[in-house]
């Protein structure tokens, strides 16, 4: 099997042979105009811990998706991030707050599993929303769980902040580790509301159907949605920019609400990172804070209301540069005005908020298979009554 440092040589030997220095990532990427182009930064790491430290980028993937030749900077990216891990390089105590927020949700303090008798379908929300946004993560769920039968209810974290940092291989073995569980429960889809949790979980999900809400809500006969007067613009989130199905559910929802939405200049495929990917914002806040202003020049160019994103780190991180809304606040926030930004819960509040969603799903929910995982981080499910 192959190992992170030879994987990381393979992949800095494969750039530096077929990258040609064309420049068109450098022109769209804020971290290659202040490190150098790709082949550049292949020469550096392909010994090993170089001297650009692979940490300072988002691990967006726009230079993977605008490269002429195929090519995929990022995925180098990451392989160097893990090969520093192994060899004690990448351990920033600035990562702390994204380490912890990952452990906090994958406890078993917050960690839930809730099936009832003959799941087949479950809502894993993430970490975010039922903390930030409680009211309507419970108005979504039972909306859901009105047109999907037997629906349940996983609350765990995805791992991607440490499969993003580094620790790819542990992050990987506890999302199949879920599915695997899932999957023997006789789960077959699960439905996400995340970005962040659709591409994790897509990348280790085995035969399990993995679907954005998003998708499902548009195409939901029953849904009775708000209607408003306004304009809008949508901030593609960058961990998912190839999935366009998902791009397009968004907006035939906002115009099903009676949005009329403008396109800035960076969407779908060619989005760009809100600032905080890769958690770049916790070592370099100008560095990251420069993509949020590039959206803020986009957004002030077109005649738009607010940003509408479909991932909750987005509309934090966004919410600090322009007007900002997350496009479940539209559906289920009671929003009156489409400018309007709804207060959410922050850390460390957030915490309690989601214990106390946890603890009423668990006295409210009707579940056979009921569980949480352990203090050693595996899931133990009570197998349902006999």
């Amino acid at each position: 099997m192959e190992g992170n440092g030879e994987k990381a040589k393979r992949l800095c030997a494969h750039m530096g042979a077929h990258c040609t220095q064309c420049g068109i990532c450098v022109g769209k990427c804020r971290f290659l105009k202040n490190f150098g182009n790709p082949k550049v930064l292949a020469a550096s790491w392909i010994n090993g811990v170089g001297d650009v430290n692979p940490f300072f980028c988002s691990l967006c993937r726009l230079c993977s998706s605008v490269c002429p030749q195929g090519l995929d900077p990022a995925e180098m990216v990451l392989a160097v991030r893990t090969l520093y891990i192994e060899e004690g390089e990448g351990r920033y105590s600035a990562h702390g707050p994204l380490r912890f927020w990952e452990k906090a949700g994958s406890s078993s303090l917050l960690s839930w599993y809730g099936l009832p008798t003959g799941c087949r379908a479950v809502y894993f929300p993430g970490c975010s929303l039922p903390g930030t946004r409680p009211k309507v993560f419970q108005q979504l769920f039972y909306t859901l769980a009105a047109n999907i039968e037997h629906l349940g209810l996983v609350l765990d974290c995805c791992a991607r902040p440490s499969h993003d940092l580094g620790d790819v291989s542990a992050a990987e073995s506890q999302v199949r580790d879920m599915c695997s569980v899932l999957r023997k429960a006789g789960v077959e889809t699960i439905y996400v509301s995340c970005p962040g949790c659709y591409s994790m979980l897509s990348s280790q999900a085995g035969s399990l159907r993995i679907r954005t809400i998003y998708e499902y809500l548009d195409t939901c006969e029953h849904l009775v949605l708000p209607v408003f007067e306004g304009t809008a613009t949508v901030h593609d989130c960058c961990v998912t920019r190839d999935h366009q199905e998902l791009h397009e559910a968004v907006r035939s929802l906002l115009s099903r609400m009676g949005i009329q939405c403008h396109e800035m200049q960076h969407t779908g495929s060619h989005t760009i990172c809100c600032g905080e990917g890769g958690g770049v914002h916790l070592l370099d806040a100008e560095l990251a804070g420069a993509w949020g202003q590039i959206r803020q020049q986009e957004f002030t160019a077109i005649s738009a209301l607010t940003v509408v994103t479909y991932c909750g780190g987005c509309s934090e991180y966004l919410g600090r540069h322009m007007t900002t809304c997350h496009i479940l606040d539209l559906l289920f926030g009671k929003v009156t005005l489409l400018e309007q930004r709804p207060r959410v819960w922050a850390s460390p509040w957030l915490y309690l908020v989601r214990l106390a969603v946890k603890w009423s799903f668990q006295h409210r929910m009707h579940a056979a298979h009921r569980g949480c995982r352990n203090r050693q981080g595996k899931i133990q499910l009570q197998p349902p009554p006999s």
